[in-house]
């Protein structure tokens, strides 16, 4: 049985989830990013790159990285 969708970016190799870790606070602790809101600086920064990359906080999945590719992100 397999995973998602049947024409997944990440089946095709276009799209990957990064989890991120940040040190929010300064004191060298790194804190896991869990939010939509909190990927937005890398996120808007990832679209920019070139017109197919796409963010998934366009729809509620903000660690999802992707280029798209015949309509598939």
């Amino acid at each position: 049985m397999g995973y998602g969708h049947a024409k997944s970016g990440h089946k095709l190799r276009l799209a990957l989830d990064l989890n991120l870790f940040i040190d929010v606070d300064g004191d060298g602790d790194l804190d896991y990013v869990e939010t939509t809101e909190r990927h937005r600086p890398l996120g808007e920064w990832w679209e920019a790159q070139h017109e197919l990359c796409r963010w998934g906080g366009r729809f509620q999945d903000g660690n999802h990285y992707s280029f798209e590719h015949d309509g598939v992100m």
